[in-house]
């Protein structure tokens, strides 16, 4: 397990959170951090989560899991290109650009994907609305 500064009060309000969300916990969470409303105890884990987070897991047996949140962000996407039309993606970008995703019905979700190292502009920009 990587090293974490988390007491053992934190600790436990984590396994909660995770029992709670399941295998989408840490994307549940930074969602939570981004937007301030994680529960208490876990809020102050923020701060220095770019050190442990990542890599983090309950125990050296149980790796965690893959987030697979792939299906969220096709929602998301889908949602928003339906209610801005065809030029959806220059609108998605100027949101991002002034921070006004945040407005949007699945404002958390584009966020998201703005901010996730897997999607982001390149992923949007290729990404067809019809299956």
């Amino acid at each position: 397990m990587s090293k974490n500064p988390m007491t053992n009060d934190q600790l436990a309000a984590l396994k909660s959170f995770a029992a709670e969300y399941g295998p989408g916990w840490k994307d549940r969470l930074m969602l939570k951090w981004l937007h301030g409303n994680a529960p208490n105890g876990l809020h102050v884990l923020r701060y220095d989560a770019h050190t442990w987070f990542n890599d983090f897991s309950f125990d050296e047996e149980s790796p965690t899991h893959e987030v697979d949140f792939r299906s969220e962000v096709e929602e998301a996407l889908r949602s928003f290109a339906a209610r801005k039309g065809r030029c959806w993606k220059d609108k998605l970008y100027t949101l991002w650009g002034n921070g006004r995703d945040c407005y949007e019905s699945e404002g958390s979700t584009l966020r998201a994907i703005r901010n996730h190292s897997e999607y982001g502009h390149d992923f949007v920009r290729k990404f067809k609305t019809k299956p």
